[in-house]
């Protein structure tokens, strides 16, 4: 049972549509985590370059995690449009600003979070960008879902 159910999920996350029987949302959810780690991946290791390589951003590093969070999101963008939402429609400003209305407001969350971590409760800067990143995908999900990529 529990095998044709992975089965089936899996073969829903590369086919057209939205997964048969499986259900759309969670199958544009597991698409969207797919992506967001790529973007994710981007976010950090951006972030990881610019600290260590440029003093300067050691010393801003919440300019350096925006600059890194602006990286992950053009990823973002393009595989969340074409691939988890299966959006079709022409690419136009108002989807563009929604996209970044959107994404601005999950960096505000990012930004508050990471400041938290790092001078409030002095958690280490990589790790409080790792949970920071986590804490998020629900925010993000349900904005590009519900709101920049609707049908």
């Amino acid at each position: 049972m529990m095998r044709q159910l992975i089965r089936e999920l899996w073969a829903s996350l590369w086919k057209e549509g939205d997964g048969g029987t499986i259900d759309p949302t969670h199958v544009q959810f597991i698409r969207f985590c797919m992506v967001g780690v790529l973007n994710t991946s981007t976010t950090f290791f951006t972030y990881v370059t610019l600290t260590r390589a440029m003093p300067f951003f050691f010393e801003h590093y919440l300019l350096a995690e925006a600059i890194a969070y602006l990286c992950g999101s053009i990823i973002s963008f393009i595989l969340n449009k074409r691939w988890t939402f299966r959006s079709d429609t022409t690419l136009s400003v108002f989807e563009v600003a929604r996209f970044y209305a959107a994404l601005g407001s999950g960096l505000l969350v990012n930004l508050g979070v990471l400041y938290v971590f790092v001078d409030v409760l002095y958690i280490y800067d990589i790790v409080s960008v790792a949970l920071t990143l986590c804490a998020t995908i629900a925010w993000n999900f349900l904005f590009m879902k519900l709101w920049v990529f609707k049908k």
